[in-house]
Formats: C-alpha cells, structure tokens, sequence
C-alpha cells in the first residue's frame, strides 16, 4: 500500500479545502477533504495502491494572500505556491505524481 501526504499552508480556516484525484487511467476521481491543523494549516493523507495518480488541490482564501502546498508520496514531493484569486480561490490544477515506484 501506498500513501499521498498533502500539507497546505496559508487557506482559511473557515473553509472546506479538498482534494480531488483519480487514477491516470480511470476517469472516475475521488474528493477528499484536507483536515484542519489550525492557523490556516491543512493536512491529509491518503492511502492507495501503487501506480499514477492525477490530482489537484482546490483552496480558499483571502484574495491576495499567498500559499503553499506540498505533496508527497514520502520519495517524490511536488511543491506548489500561488496567490488567491480576486475571488479568493487557489488550485495546483492537475497534477501527475507516481505512487510506489521513483
């Protein structure tokens, strides 16, 4: 078994902040929600089988206001950074990353 780790910094803490993925070859995607560490800190992790995954990280925040996230499968980690929109709405887009296997 494998596990994506996903650590968010920067959304607000009165929001749902979600991620949304899929295997590469199925067109059926999955929405998890990230926990709420506090002080606009988010987490999860997520256990699945090796293999590719597609994800992208949907965030809320003050529009303007910078953030971070960090995926991991504990060999490979993508880092991602932006700022909020007008209307206060961060995402990665979608993402590749290889679960299992470097």
């Amino acid at each position: 078994m494998g596990k994506i780790t996903v650590k968010v910094t920067g959304a607000d803490p009165d929001k749902d902040q979600a991620i949304s993925y899929s295997e590469s070859t199925s067109s059926t995607s999955k929405t998890f929600g990230l926990n709420n560490d506090g002080g606009g800190k988010f987490s999860a992790e997520i256990d699945c089988s090796p293999g590719t995954y597609i994800y992208a990280i949907v965030l809320y925040g003050d529009p303007g206001a910078p953030w971070t996230a960090a995926v991991t499968t504990g060999v490979i980690t993508h880092p991602h950074s932006g700022h909020f929109s007008p209307a206060g709405y961060g995402s990665t887009g979608d993402t590749a990353i290889t679960v299992g296997k470097r």
